[in-house]
């Protein structure tokens, strides 16, 4: 069965689902029984991780972030962006849902580093890709 590349674009939606998250974060802390200046060092740096969030993975805009899928002649699944492509292995706990695909993978061919997962995340939404290809990769996720 061969599939079109998925290749993705800046998402509106996860856009706004960062920032939602990252506001309900800094309305959190100011809850804490904290003073105000550990308050507001903790509201910056959720404020600045959200930023970083955003212009990466929603915004593409990061050299480094993932701009799309495609199947290669093994029917491995190759994760891309501007310099590189990585062949990637699921895990079993991915989510495929008509509104969305949560992505649970590991590189395949690479070592895992003693301090960290070994394991990354993907989310694409609707918004983010071409709807008919986001479609043929939901049913090959959900069945392939």
């Amino acid at each position: 069965m061969t599939i079109s590349p998925l290749r993705l674009r800046p998402s509106r939606y996860l856009a706004v689902i960062l920032l939602l998250i990252g506001l309900g974060g800094v309305i959190s802390v100011w809850f804490l029984p904290l003073f105000w200046g550990a308050q507001s060092l903790l509201s910056l740096g959720i404020i600045g991780i959200t930023w970083d969030a955003i212009g990466k993975y929603a915004l593409l805009k990061s050299p480094d972030a993932w701009r799309g899928l495609r199947l290669n002649s093994q029917q491995q699944i190759l994760l891309f962006n501007q310099h590189h492509e990585r062949a990637i292995r699921l895990h079993a706990d991915s989510v495929v849902t008509l509104h969305f695909v949560l992505l649970r993978f590991q590189f395949i061919h690479s070592p895992k580093p003693k301090w960290s997962s070994s394991w990354r995340h993907l989310i694409i939404l609707p918004d983010a890709c071409d709807a008919d290809v986001f479609r043929e990769w939901r049913v090959w996720l959900l069945w392939g």
